[in-house]
């Protein structure tokens, strides 16, 4: 990515967070991220080639998931925001776009742009802590949420 492209386009944020985001994440069904380098006029992020496409092409393709292929894809997607949650990272973007597939088949989430990581020091006040904590709650409940309207679209896709 260009630097001036960013800074014009009001993204370094986003791609900060990102490369944040993916440098605490070691989970299998997180993208990895290899490198992130810097030249003068370019940021390069080296992450994991997963060649399988995204969800949101897999489902266009067979038009509906079988209850069981919904299940595996579903799980998976737990499974990583689990990761994430207990790592005090939310992803904040959960959409079939941002799930991609491994050559076997396996979800791995990516585009960590928007995502919101937690680092609690010791030094806050008690009363900062626990609205961070609530209002962090309330973030995990949302991507909950979206993973149940993700086994209903799944599997529902085509009655639509």
């Amino acid at each position: 990515m260009k630097k001036h492209d960013m800074i014009n386009k009001n993204m370094v944020n986003q791609v900060n967070r990102e490369r944040n985001a993916l440098a605490l994440s070691r989970s299998p069904f997180c993208v990895h991220l290899f490198y992130s380098l810097q030249s003068k006029s370019s940021v390069y992020l080296v992450m994991e080639y997963l060649i399988g496409g995204d969800l949101k092409s897999l489902l266009s393709m067979y038009g509906f998931f079988e209850e069981s292929m919904a299940t595996f894809y579903t799980s998976e997607v737990v499974l990583a925001l689990e990761y994430l949650h207990s790592h005090s990272i939310v992803h904040r973007d959960i959409k079939p776009d941002n799930m991609l597939l491994t050559a076997e088949g396996h979800v791995k989430l990516t585009d960590f742009g928007l995502s919101r990581i937690s680092i609690h020091r010791g030094t806050v006040c008690i009363i900062v802590i626990y609205f961070g904590i609530l209002f962090q709650l309330y973030q995990y409940n949302l991507e909950i949420i979206s993973i149940h309207c993700f086994i209903h679209f799944f599997v529902l896709y085509m009655c639509i």
